[in-house]
C-alpha cells in the first residue's frame, strides 16, 4: 500500500507534511473517504494502529473494532471514536 502514501490527500488525512500527488487516484481516494459513515476494523489492526497513529485518529467516524472483549469506547480528537464489539468465534480471530 506504499501508493497511498504518495496521494496528497492521504497526507493531510494523516498530517505528514504538505506534498503528494494529484489527479485522478487521489480524487478517487478524497471522494470514497469523504463517502464512509463508519469503519471496521479487527482487533489486530487496532492493536497496530494504536500505536502509530497520530493523536487525531485518520477515519474522523464511528469505528467498530471487532474484538473477543468488550471495553468502554475510546474517543478521539478530530471526530474518531472507536466501538469495541465482543465477537465470538471458532477460528482464531
Amino acid at each position: 500500500m506504499r501508493w497511498i502514501f504518495n496521494q496528497e490527500y492521504f497526507r493531510e488525512n494523516l498530517k505528514l507534511g504538505p506534498g503528494g500527488e494529484t489527479g485522478p487516484v487521489n480524487d478517487m481516494l478524497r471522494n470514497t473517504t469523504e463517502r464512509i459513515g463508519a469503519n471496521i476494523m479487527g482487533k489486530r489492526m487496532f492493536d497496530r494502529g494504536e500505536r502509530a497513529w497520530p493523536e487525531q485518529a485518520p477515519f474522523h467516524t464511528p469505528v467498530y473494532v471487532l474484538a473477543r472483549a468488550k471495553r468502554e469506547p475510546w474517543v478521539r480528537p478530530g471526530g474518531t471514536t472507536f466501538y469495541f464489539i465482543s465477537v465470538s468465534c471458532r477460528a482464531r480471530c
